[in-house]
């Protein structure tokens, strides 16, 4: 999926220690499901779909402050 791949992808371009041991961190999805939205048959029936997910994020051996973590998580979000 696109959104834990650039979540990892912007850890990485922050942290290098991550870039070089991308093991230490560890994201997995669970709890998801897909929303399927239809828009009226008058306008064309527009199908469309939303993957709602939670998203586990696990960073190990981290020595450092976790505010730049907070940091990159709420900018991510927006």
């Amino acid at each position: 999926m696109k959104k834990p791949a650039s979540l990892r992808a912007r850890f990485a371009s922050v942290f290098p220690e991550l870039a070089a041991n991308p093991d230490r961190l560890r994201l997995w999805i669970e709890e998801g499901h897909v929303r399927c939205h239809a828009g009226p048959p008058e306008e064309g029936g527009n199908l469309n779909f939303t993957l709602e997910y939670k998203l586990s994020v696990v960073l190990e051996a981290w020595r450092g402050s976790v505010l730049p973590i907070w940091a990159i998580l709420l900018d991510w979000l927006t």
